[in-house]
């Protein structure tokens, strides 16, 4: 079987389509690394990994900081039917305090921007319950990945 090249979307037919950065660096800090969770809306692997891909090189352009993009990289990738598969509400900030910004139905979010926790926390911040709702609330079959971004130093200053 001959695999069909799949054109991607040039970054200004992504932006027309809505796909954008979150516009500030949130909690990120050059110098250090950071990670990026998106759940992607699109069925099934090939075009999750498409938008995926959108959103990355989107989040690369409009962060608020200068990234080196040569060294952004998939960290991890998993259907949500696998994340949800016996998922419990967090008792724990783990894995949420890993995440910097989650990207969940096409909405950036980072720990100032997140819904308030339900009254029922269990302890757990809200930006924990956000990383929650979004591996809860994704379709089974959407993709879920995580991307290291290297924000660099900032030269001559203190950051």
């Amino acid at each position: 079987m001959i695999e069909q090249h799949r054109r991607r979307r040039t970054p200004e037919e992504a932006a027309a389509a809505g796909v954008h950065g979150p516009g500030t660096p949130g909690t990120m800090r050059p110098g250090k690394r950071a990670s990026v969770m998106i759940v992607a809306q699109s069925a099934g692997p090939d075009d999750g990994i498409d938008e995926a891909l959108e959103w990355i090189e989107a989040f690369e352009r409009d962060c608020g900081l200068v990234l080196d993009t040569e060294a952004t990289s998939a960290f991890a990738v998993a259907n949500a039917d696998v994340l949800q598969d016996g998922l419990q509400p967090p008792r724990t900030e783990s894995p949420a305090e890993l995440v910097e910004f989650i990207l969940c139905g096409g909405v950036w979010y980072h720990r100032g921007n997140v819904p308030t926790a339900p009254p029922d926390d269990n302890g757990v911040s809200a930006w924990g319950w956000m990383y929650h709702r979004a591996i809860s609330g994704a379709r089974p079959d959407a993709l879920c990945t995580v991307w290291d971004v290297y924000p660099l130093p900032c030269p001559g200053q203190p950051c």
